[in-house]
């Protein structure tokens, strides 16, 4: 039985050829320094790991990847849209001072002016110019953008995360019906 902590590091974006060959979308900042000797695949119920066969990563956050399972192109259409996961441990080690967004799901969200708890961050999303989190507090649901000029602290141990939110922010989605 597979115990450890997965992270999504992607979704098979379509089929190439018709020997079975994917190709896989990153989201992941890091896609080039995971070594992929297995990745899991989202399938009903958890993840199922294939085998990497071959993997060419591509600088466009893209990889062509075969499966040593999936030998012709009607076996990898079946993987079209899927998320793609490693096991968390296969990321890249960090500096003490380094972190992943995505570590910050499950944070608390601290308002910097009255030390308010703002909700739990639910997910985090990067987006071209920027990471987002989606933040859940009782009925009300908002985001918020993850940069330098937001972040006045992180407190990892206490998973909490001190955010100095522009003026208006929480407004807008409390305003909306």
């Amino acid at each position: 039985m597979e115990t450890q902590e997965k992270i999504i590091v992607g979704q098979i974006s379509r089929t190439r050829g018709l020997k079975g060959e994917v190709q896989i979308y990153f989201d992941h900042p890091e896609y080039q320094d995971i070594a992929y000797d297995f990745i899991w695949v989202e399938m009903p119920g958890s993840p199922v790991p294939f085998k990497v066969r071959k993997i060419k990563v591509m600088a466009n956050r893209t990889a062509f990847v075969f499966f040593e399972d999936v030998k012709h192109i009607k076996d990898a259409e079946g993987l079209v849209g899927k998320k793609v996961f490693i096991n968390k441990e296969e990321l890249p080690v960090r500096e003490d001072d380094e972190f992943y967004f995505e570590d910050l799901v499950g944070f608390q969200v601290i308002d910097f002016h009255n030390n308010d708890k703002l909700g739990e961050i639910i997910e985090v999303e990067e987006l071209p110019q920027q990471y987002v989190a989606t933040v859940k507090a009782d009925e009300l649901t908002w985001m918020c953008p993850l940069n330098e000029d937001f972040i006045e602290e992180i407190r990892e141990s206490e998973e909490e995360i001190v955010l100095n939110l522009p003026d208006g922010l929480l407004e807008i989605y409390r305003e909306t019906p």
